[in-house]
């Protein structure tokens, strides 16, 4: 952590101190250890998560449409999470890859201790853990993805996306992450739509209720046997039932055909 990340977080623990609220000392210490959950493959490789099977939500996936869904997200309704299935709080579970090296499942009981102890932080991915279909950007290439009132992005095509953010206490690791355009990350040219919508919404909500946890659950959306998901689906639940929702993150980018078996991509 840089010296303004621990200037921040001093404030932030110094601020909790007076409200009564100061974290203990062995939350503050010790790093929380990714957990991969063996015994989750047969059961979530690709067919379940949350009781539906990924390959339900291919029609909504390949149905979106730029005029429809500018922000790259759609709200499809609960959760429907099953607590138990969940790691204990602040604790992150990872379903393995499957048998083409492709992400699945992420699971979190989002706390607010996740929450403070990321403030400002930003973890790099090594080499070793890019995603299945990453091909990279080249360097000193700006692709322009046209967005809302004449505004656009310009900048790189993929990002490794995770699917627990690090905001949220996510780890940079293969298993935590797939190859998804930078809309699909952070939606259009104001960064609050994709997979930071919901992000920020979790967040926030636990930055409000510091008491409570939020089950986090994001699901990557493959068809067939290829590489790059077209969506990714993220389910939150609060503790207290006010927070409930699903949600739809697309992975494409307007005036652009990706080819998802490989992870090459045009311009239309």
């Amino acid at each position: 952590m840089n010296k303004q990340s621990m200037t921040h977080f001093s404030k932030k623990l110094m601020k909790l101190a007076l409200l009564g609220l100061a974290l203990p000392l062995s939350l503050v210490s010790v790093a929380d250890t990714p957990v991969l959950n063996q015994s989750e493959k047969a059961v979530y490789a690709n067919d379940f998560g949350s009781g539906n099977r990924a390959s339900d939500y291919l029609p909504v996936a390949n149905a979106w449409r730029f005029d429809a869904y500018p922000d790259y997200y759609s709200i499809l309704g609960a959760s429907h999470l099953n607590p138990a299935v969940f790691p204990e709080p602040s604790k992150m579970s990872y379903s393995p890859l499957d048998e083409l090296g492709r992400t699945q499942v992420a699971r979190g009981t989002i706390t607010y201790h996740n929450i403070v102890m990321n403030y400002n932080v930003r973890q790099r991915f090594a080499k070793n853990q890019n995603p299945s279909g990453w091909i990279g950007n080249p360097r000193n290439v700006r692709y322009t993805i046209e967005w809302l009132d004449g505004l656009s992005y310009q900048g790189d095509f993929w990002n490794r996306s995770h699917l627990i953010a690090d905001s949220l206490g996510g780890a940079a690791l293969r298993v935590n992450a797939i190859t998804g355009t930078r809309t699909q990350n952070v939606g259009g040219r104001n960064q609050r739509g994709g997979m930071r919508y919901i992000e920020q919404k979790v967040q926030q909500w636990i930055e409000q209720h510091t008491s409570a946890v939020v089950y986090y659950e994001a699901m990557p959306i493959y068809q067939a046997n290829e590489l790059v998901p077209r969506a990714v689906v993220v389910s939150a639940l609060s503790s207290d039932g006010g927070l409930d929702e699903k949600v739809m993150v697309y992975n494409t980018a307007n005036g652009y055909t990706i080819n998802y078996a490989t992870g090459a991509f045009q311009s239309n």
